[in-house]
């Protein structure tokens, strides 16, 4: 289970790695809330309040979704979650990290650090 604020970040260092097909990393949704975390908006005098996706290397969707943050170049954070009008909403994806500074990475199969889908989406990890 990755932190609730912080997320999780596995880092794989290694000399050679090599993912066969259907084999893989799967961090998807375990981002905690992030820096982008979408915010409610709304909900006073019982009115609905706004759905608000994270946000990460772009702006969350929504009308008050998450802001930007992390390193275009070098996408290492976690993902944030998105938020709705009963508390905080998905998850945002984890991050995954490999380092083989003298020998190769050869991925046949996948990795993943996606947000979970939904109104309130959790924006992507970084791979």
């Amino acid at each position: 289970m990755a932190h609730p604020t912080d997320g999780g970040t596995v880092l794989f260092q290694l000399r050679n790695l090599t993912l066969m097909t259907n084999g893989g990393f799967n961090a998807n949704g375990l981002g905690g809330q992030g820096g982008g975390g979408g915010w409610q908006v709304g909900g006073a005098g019982g009115a609905r309040a706004a759905f608000c996706g994270g946000g990460y290397g772009g702006r969350g969707g929504g009308a008050s979704g998450g802001y930007t943050y992390g390193n275009s170049n070098a996408p290492v954070e976690c993902g944030s979650g998105g938020m709705h009008d009963t508390g905080q909403g998905a998850a945002g994806g984890g991050s995954v990290r490999v380092w083989a500074p003298y020998g190769t990475v050869v991925v046949n199969g996948t990795i993943q650090a996606n947000g979970v889908n939904g109104t309130e989406g959790g924006s992507g990890g970084g791979i």
